[in-house]
C-alpha cells in the first residue's frame, strides 16, 4: 500500500512528543513491511522511512483542520491523520487516530480508531477499533541492576499525571524520587522563588528536567521503579512500556488503559491508594526485568502495532471502495 500520513509537529522529536514518537516507530515498521510512505509535516520534517511533502502547521489543531489540498500524492491508497478529529472529506480512504480526549463532543464515524479499550469506552464507542502503541526496543537500555530511587517521568505540572501522589509514596516508603519532565517555570520557582516543586527540592526529591535521547533510557533503566500515579482515564500511557522494556516495573493506578498495560505483580503493581503504592515499592524484589522486557517485547513491538495498522488502512480502503 501507499501511505499518506498527516503530523502537525516537525518530526522527529528529541524530548517531550509520545505521539510523533509512535508515529516515527509506525513510519518504520510500515516501510519494513513493504508499504510505501508519504508524510505530510511540517517544515524541518526529516524522516528516512517517507517521503517528506511540506505542510503549514495548524495552530489550534484541536478546532481546525488542515485541507491538505493538492498536498496528498495521487497515487495514495490510504490517509491515517494521526491528531485525532478532522471534519473534513479528504475524499480517499482515512483512518484519524484519536490519541486524546480534547473531542469527546464530536460525532465520530467509523473512520476513527483509539489507542486501547478504556481509550474507546471512555468516548463510548467500543464499536469502534483500537491499536495499542508500539516502540522500538533498540531505542532503550536493559538493566537487571536497579539503583536506590524511584522515577517520575511525565508532565511534570499536569495534575492528572499525580506527581503529589508519587512525592507522597517515595516519601512514606524511604526511597529517593527523581522527577523528569517539562513544567513551567511557574510550577518550578513560583513567583516569589517557592513554586510547588522547589518546595520539595532537596536530597531525596530532585528535579532534572525534561530529558532525552541516552539520559532518558539510563533513568529509566537504572530505576528501581517507575512511580506513574496517573488520576484520568489515561489513553494508554506510553512511559509505562517504556520503562518495562528497560526491565523496569511500574507502579501505577487502575486507571484509563493501565490494566491494558501493566500485568499486577508481574510486570508492577495496580494500586488504588498510596498505602498499597507504598506496599509495592516494598515488594518490588518480586518482579522480574525480564518479565517486565518480555511482556513489551511480546505485546507493545512497534512492528506488530504497523501490522495492526496495516489491517486497519486495509478495512478502510474495502469500506470506501463500497460507496
Amino acid at each position: 500500500m501507499k501511505i499518506a500520513h498527516f503530523s502537525n509537529e516537525v518530526l522527529p522529536v528529541s524530548y517531550y512528543g509520545g505521539v510523533e514518537r509512535v508515529v516515527m516507530w509506525l513510519l518504520e515498521g510500515l516501510q519494513r513491511l513493504g508499504h510505501k510512505n508519504y508524510l505530510l509535516a511540517p517544515r524541518g520534517t526529516q524522516c528516512p522511512y517517507a517521503e517528506v511533502f511540506p505542510v503549514d502547521k495548524v495552530r489550534k489543531i484541536e478546532v481546525e483542520s488542515p485541507s491538505l489540498e493538492g498536498k496528498i500524492p495521487v497515487d495514495t491508497d490510504v490517509l491515517h491523520y494521526h491528531y485525532g478529529y478532522s471534519y473534513l472529506d479528504y475524499r480517499l480512504p482515512t483512518l484519524k487516530t484519536i490519541h486524546g480526549y480534547a473531542w469527546l463532543d464530536k460525532q465520530l464515524d467509523g473512520q476513527f480508531n483509539f489507542l486501547s479499550d478504556a481509550h474507546r469506552k471512555a468516548y463510548k464507542r467500543p464499536d469502534l477499533p483500537f491499536v495499542h502503541n508500539g516502540l522500538k526496543p533498540e531505542e532503550y537500555l536493559f538493566s537487571e541492576t536497579k539503583e536506590d530511587f524511584l522515577l517520575f517521568l511525565s508532565r511534570a505540572d499536569w495534575k492528572v499525571k499525580g506527581l503529589p501522589v508519587a512525592i507522597e509514596v517515595a516519601r512514606r516508603a524511604g526511597m529517593k524520587l527523581i522527577i523528569a519532565g517539562n513544567a513551567h517555570r511557574k510550577f518550578v520557582e513560583g513567583y516569589a522563588g517557592f513554586g510547588y516543586l522547589k518546595r520539595h527540592f532537596g536530597k531525596n526529591c530532585l528535579y532534572v528536567g525534561e530529558v532525552g535521547g541516552q539520559i532518558k533510557a539510563a533513568y529509566l533503566a537504572k530505576a528501581k521503579a517507575l512511580i506513574f500515579p496517573t488520576q484520568w482515564e489515561e489513553p494508554f500511557g506510553l512511559v509505562a512500556i517504556e520503562a518495562m522494556v528497560s526491565g523496569t516495573p511500574v507502579i501505577t493506578t487502575g486507571h484509563g488503559a493501565m490494566p491494558e498495560i501493566v500485568i499486577d505483580k508481574k510486570t508492577g503493581f495496580l494500586c488504588s491508594t498510596v498505602d498499597e503504592m507504598v506496599a509495592g515499592v516494598r515488594e518490588l524484589n518480586t518482579i522480574s526485568p525480564h518479565a517486565c522486557r518480555d511482556h513489551v517485547l511480546g505485546r507493545f513491538h512497534y512492528m506488530r502495532m504497523a501490522e495492526d495498522y496495516a489491517g486497519l488502512y486495509a478495512q478502510q480502503i474495502r469500506e470506501y471502495t463500497k460507496h
